[in-house]
């Protein structure tokens, strides 16, 4: 019934077995089917002996079917997992306790000069980077071991045997086993060279931006949108601690023209009032620039300044506010129009003498019978 029955399609199989079995070996044989579901057993055949004769065959079967699928599933979690790491741009590896490569994915070594990951397993720091680099990777690592720490998002550069330098973005996690024992470690790389290049590039600007801004004579802000002030030049600085805004309280980065503008209306500057407007419609696009000449006296002498404000292309909208000082330029044209005045009160005061003496010389010319006119 049992070769009939449920394993008629594998007689021939059980035949054998059994004949096996029957010539006094004892084994174990795993069998699989899938239909009608899939099914995993184990069985074993052993002689049944009587004396030294060989009277029949014990055979047990054991189920591992669920034992097997497990196998299958974490075989194919397995799989998937390596496909994944492989495909990551980002360095994956796992190190043992003596900081020896055990696992390594493609972008970790093909970074490390390799073609496979067998090139480089089993082997520590010191045969891909220089001897100050994996000296320091060694130190690291060993303390993760000691202590348990992991390391987070750590910027570092490490330098290669050839030379070259790549800044990474890594973490290093200690691994446990059932036990809570440290038995490995895990480092993520993240290469972020492109990024630092960047930052270099973005500092570079940056200072050469700020050396032309503080170069100038003006008094520079930057505004945004909502009135922030975002940057500021020396100048700016300079001028307003010199009057009175000590630490940039009022006008320093962060703090809100607008409202330096609304309160200085409230105490009533007209001149301010004209100047919140002006950025007003440059931010709303109903003029390209602003400019005012305005008077900014101080105890100890008269000062004008000018205010020119223009928006600039960006992400977003931004003004920028350059008062420059023309207390000459209007102190020239006070001269100008008091040496004018001068001037001109010389001239008609000339004119007068001049006619006074063309009117007596006519008199006289009259008297003596000759005729003489005067234009006057």
């Amino acid at each position: 019934m049992f070769l009939q029955g449920l394993f008629h399609l594998r007689k021939n199989t059980y035949k054998t077995n059994y004949e096996r079995a029957f010539a006094g070996e004892s084994f174990s044989e795993i069998e699989y089917h899938s239909i009608p579901i899939e099914v995993w057993k184990e069985v074993s055949y052993n002689p049944i002996r009587r004396k030294d004769k060989i009277i029949g065959v014990a055979c047990h079967s054991r189920d591992m079917t669920q034992m097997k699928l497990n196998e299958k599933t974490i075989k194919e979690e397995r799989i998937l997992l390596r496909t994944l790491i492989d495909n990551l741009p980002t360095t994956v590896y796992i190190k043992d306790i003596h900081s020896r490569k055990i696992l390594a994915n493609r972008t970790d070594y093909e970074y490390l000069g390799a073609t496979s990951e067998e090139e480089v397993l089993g082997k520590d720091d010191a045969c891909f980077f220089s001897e100050e680099t994996a000296r320091s990777l060694y130190i690291e690592e060993q303390q993760i071991f000691n202590t348990g720490e992991p390391i987070i998002n750590k910027e570092e550069q490490l330098k290669k045997k050839d030379g070259s330098k790549t800044w990474f973005l890594k973490s290093k996690i200690p691994l446990r086993d059932q036990n809570n024992r440290i038995i490995s470690l895990l480092g993520i790389n993240h290469d972020i060279t492109e990024i630092k290049k960047a930052e270099q590039l973005l500092k570079k600007s940056e200072v050469f931006n700020r050396g032309v801004l503080n170069s100038l004579a003006s008094h520079i802000a930057v505004i945004d949108k909502t009135g922030n002030i975002v940057a500021v030049n020396e100048a700016w600085s300079r001028f307003a601690d010199e009057n009175g805004d000590v630490n940039l309280q009022n006008t320093g980065v962060g703090r809100n023209y607008f409202n330096v503008c609304k309160k200085s209306v409230e105490e009533g500057d007209e001149i301010a009032g004209e100047v919140l407007q002006g950025m007003k419609d440059l931010l709303d696009e109903k003029e390209t620039n602003f400019y005012i000449e305005y008077p900014c006296h101080s105890p100890t002498k008269k000062r004008w300044f000018g205010l020119r404000i223009m928006k600039f292309d960006s992400d977003e909208q931004m003004l920028v506010a350059a008062h420059l000082e023309i207390t000459k330029r209007k102190l020239a044209e006070e001269k100008l129009l008091k040496n004018e005045a001068k001037l001109a009160h010389s001239i008609f005061k000339c004119n007068r003498l001049l006619n006074r003496f063309l009117i007596i010389k006519s008199q006289k010319a009259n008297k003596n019978g000759v005729f003489f006119c005067v234009y006057c």
